[in-house]
């Protein structure tokens, strides 16, 4: 089913006057007492019959919804709103629907419940706040972003009337952007809190930010399902700060107010490099901050792996067995560990890397954080809590850990000039 489009407005007390109302995208050019005719005709291609334009008054307001005599001439009528949005002949459904004065908090409580109860989830808004209350203002743009969350509404219009008594000709402004900006904002903050970025890349439209939307879209993938190869790469997050450090500013002030949005989100990848196991630990960085836990504890402790082969320089990240003895010859250390238990692993392979693992001087400090993050940590995760012995830890509890331990390996790395910064818990 089609969602409906949906016009609403208030309609005040005043005796209103007439004037040419002048607005752009959309086109607006109509000379009308009520900027609310003006607005709507300007939309009015996009309506239908299963389509719907709500007025909502107040008892006071009434008299400028239906036709009033002319005082001393009974005969005459005075052309009110309702009239003038029949002539329209958009052929949409029609009604003037009471609300309170809004005179009291409770009110306008009541006004934001009675609008949002007329509008259906999908609908797509136009929606006229140049009359009404003070207050209409401050109301709009919250019960807008109310509707959207619950009832999934798009907007597609809001209008102000500028009406000036001393000219005949009066402004039509279009505020959507100011919605549009409020979505960028609230998309910005979850991907700045939660590394998701879908709903960041989705407020993306056009060719100007096309290859930022795409770089937003992988990073968000490669950390929350862990893409340990692209993240250790760092090439894509590298062209995608590259791209949000080159973003221009444009001339148009809607686009204008979102760089500073984009200059934000680009201080989260200025520190990734090329080809190097120092971009997981960036990337935990960013999962722990971002609520993670269970993605910065596989990417940690998977890292830690990838590090030690950066060190001893073995370019093969992907041999699932040298991983495996590398992890436990960390974990182990030298005195403890046995050679020979890998079936299929030649021993002179394992012997060389292990010997190779020997010469770090830092290994055991290494191995320590990768021993307590795979028993405290990791496994516990993985398995859900699941565990009879020990039994499961809270997010509290594993999150605090996890910080620990990577504030300790921040230590460790500063032996060879990686500056990470620590995270507090």
């Amino acid at each position: 089913m089609k969602p409906r489009n949906v016009f609403i407005s208030f309609l005040g007390t005043s005796p209103y006057g007439g004037s040419r109302y002048i607005g752009e995208k959309p086109q607006v050019d109509r000379a009308t007492r009520f900027v609310q005719v003006a607005t709507l005709a300007s939309v009015a291609e996009q309506f239908g019959k299963d389509d719907q334009v709500y007025i909502f008054t107040t008892k006071e307001s009434l008299k400028n919804w239906d036709d009033q005599p002319i005082k001393g001439d009974p005969e005459s009528v005075d052309v009110k709103l309702k009239s003038e949005i029949l002539e329209l002949n958009i052929g949409c459904n029609i009604e003037n629907v009471m609300v309170p004065d809004g005179k009291t908090q409770n009110e306008v409580w009541d006004i934001f419940s009675i609008i949002f109860e007329k509008l259906e989830v999908q609908d797509n808004l136009y929606f006229d706040i140049t009359h009404g209350f003070r207050s209409l203002p401050l109301l709009a743009l919250p019960l807008i972003n109310y509707a959207k969350l619950l009832k999934n509404i798009t907007v597609s219009g809001i209008f102000y009337g500028a009406y000036d008594r001393n000219k005949w000709k009066s402004s039509v402004w279009n505020l959507t952007d100011f919605s549009k900006l409020q979505d960028w904002t609230n998309n910005a903050n979850i991907f700045l809190r939660t590394g998701n970025a879908k709903g960041l890349a989705e407020q993306i439209e056009g060719d100007a930010y096309a290859e930022i939307k795409e770089g937003l879209e992988r990073f968000s993938e490669f950390t929350l399902v862990n893409r340990g190869m692209d993240i250790y790469s760092g090439q894509e997050i590298m062209k995608l700060s590259k791209d949000l450090e080159q973003a221009k500013e444009s001339e148009d002030p809607a686009e204008k107010a979102v760089l500073p949005i984009l200059n934000k989100v680009k201080d989260r990848f200025k520190d990734y490099q090329e080809d190097t196991a120092i971009n997981g630990f960036y990337a935990v960085r960013w999962c722990i901050n971002n609520g993670l836990i269970q993605q910065a504890a596989t990417l940690l402790e998977e890292f830690i792996v990838t590090y030690l082969m950066d060190l001893i320089g073995n370019e093969k990240k992907t041999s699932s067995v040298t991983r495996a003895v590398i992890l436990s010859f960390a974990k182990q250390g030298p005195a403890k560990y046995k050679l020979g238990t890998r079936a299929g692993y030649p021993l002179e392979k394992e012997k060389k890397v292990c010997d190779e693992l020997s010469k770090i001087t830092e290994l055991s400090s290494i191995g320590a954080v990768a021993k307590v993050i795979s028993d405290k940590v990791r496994n516990d995760v993985n398995h859900a809590g699941f565990r009879k012995k020990p039994g499961p830890k809270s997010y509290t509890e594993i999150r605090s850990i996890i910080i620990e331990q990577f504030n300790n390996l921040c230590d460790v790395l500063a032996i060879r000039g990686h500056q990470i910064e620590k995270l507090s818990l």
